[in-house]
């Protein structure tokens, strides 16, 4: 006899007696089965009511799943329509945000561009900026000096004057010594008795000057400007006296006349008399005779 066979007989004494137990039970149970039809009748007439009735429900229930269904399902078909549609509008937005980082790309590449000529601009302009200042600076050094040259030349040309005047004077002279010469040389040639009948008296003096040297010109500048009160540079050591009149310049254009009422030692002060311009403190001035007497 085979294991199998040994197991299989085992189980089939098992299922016997379990058979048997389970035979006992159902008989001991059901020795009133007139009661318990009775009883299972009533069980089932209440449990075919409940059974109508839950159908019912059942049904009531099913129509109302049925409408749920088809609202979710029109739901469902509206959404998916709405999501056809965005699924369309996202994929054109995709698009739309390609052609922008397209376009994006080329303007950082333009910025790039604009921002490297800026600062080539800039650099450029700086460099301007700095030249335009050397030549504001040099043009400003050229106007001193050439405010300096022009209160020179105007000196020169006064020096120039006064020479003129002493070379004429000195001129003069010469001719009145060589007249008192060739008389002296005729009253020699006739002798003593020449002088009475002639009556030539010997000279007394050199021949006097027909004009005077021309004055020195004043020179000073713009000290303080209070209204038309300004204060000068120039005082009663530089030959300043009141009612003087001087004229206020600034380069070649003349921008005022002023007439002086207050004089001290170092400085001059005065009242406005003509106005032609701006006037600044810093601003040339020179009398009004030194300037006619440099302009003869």
């Amino acid at each position: 006899m085979t294991t199998v066979t040994k197991v299989f007989l085992v189980l089939l004494v098992i299922g016997a007696i379990a058979l048997s137990t389970a035979s006992i039970t159902i008989v001991a149970q059901t020795r009133n089965w007139k009661a318990l039809s009775e009883g299972y009748r009533s069980d089932a007439v209440a449990a075919w009511a409940n059974a109508t009735s839950y159908t019912a429900e059942a049904n009531v229930r099913a129509e109302q799943l049925n409408q749920v269904q088809q609202t979710l399902t029109e739901q469902k078909a509206n959404l998916e329509k709405d999501l056809t549609a965005r699924t369309a509008e996202l994929a054109s937005q995709q698009v739309e945000i390609e052609r922008l980082k397209v376009e994006s790309s080329s303007d950082k590449a333009a910025i790039s561009k604009l921002t490297t000529a800026l600062k080539t601009e800039q650099d450029r302009a700086s460099q301007w900026q700095e030249q335009n200042q050397q030549a504001l600076a040099r043009a400003l050094d050229l106007e001193r000096r050439n405010i300096d040259l022009n209160g020179r030349v105007q000196e020169l040309t006064a020096s120039v004057n006064v020479l003129e005047n002493q070379t004429r004077t000195l001129q003069q002279r010469n001719y009145g010594l060589q007249e008192q010469v060739t008389k002296l040389r005729e009253t020699m040639a006739l002798g003593p008795q020449s002088t009475n009948v002639a009556g030539v008296q010997p000279s007394t003096g050199a021949a006097q000057p027909l004009s005077t040297p021309a004055a020195t010109p004043i020179r000073g500048k713009v000290l303080q400007i209070e209204g038309n009160v300004i204060g000068l540079s120039v005082g009663s050591t530089d030959g300043v006296k009141p009612n003087m009149a001087f004229v206020i310049f600034r380069g070649d254009k003349s921008l005022g006349r002023l007439l002086i009422r207050d004089v001290d030692a170092q400085v001059a002060a005065g009242t406005l008399d003509k106005k032609f311009g701006d006037i600044q403190v810093g601003d040339m001035v020179i009398d009004e005779a030194g300037l006619m007497s440099q302009r003869q």
